[in-house]
């Protein structure tokens, strides 16, 4: 999406996920899933509200073999700017947002998604 001056009016940003087509349930927050606040969340209930997101594919990568026992794809998230989702910087890790918003609306911004488990091209 462009603005009316011509400035990319969007932002990229990878969440690990369940499946390929990632779900409803991978874009609702700890909250909406009715997990209780853990961690970080405890001291900014703000966080329990939102989803963990990465910046770039290969920290979203990362994470997602961090936790491969869940998951096991990354989504790419190609949000508009100035709509109902927003985002901040959170967290200690390099790299890390939380987003808000409407978890229907989290997956219609969904523009890619990567098997992490797929053998890298010319590997068997």
């Amino acid at each position: 999406m462009v603005d009316e001056r011509g400035l990319v009016a969007y932002r990229i940003f990878h969440r690990t996920v369940k499946t390929d087509p990632p779900s409803r349930r991978d874009f609702m927050s700890n909250k909406d899933l009715g997990k209780a606040p853990r961690g970080d969340e405890l001291r900014d209930p703000s966080l329990w509200e939102g989803l963990s997101v990465m910046d770039t594919l290969e920290r979203g990568v990362a994470r997602a073999e961090q936790f491969q026992m869940h998951r096991s794809f990354v989504a790419e998230l190609t949000l508009p700017i100035g709509g109902l989702i927003h985002w901040k910087r959170t967290g200690k890790a390099q790299g890390h947002f939380t987003v808000w918003g409407n978890a229907d609306a989290i997956l219609a911004c969904v523009t890619g998604v990567i098997d992490v488990n797929a053998p890298e091209e010319g590997q068997p």
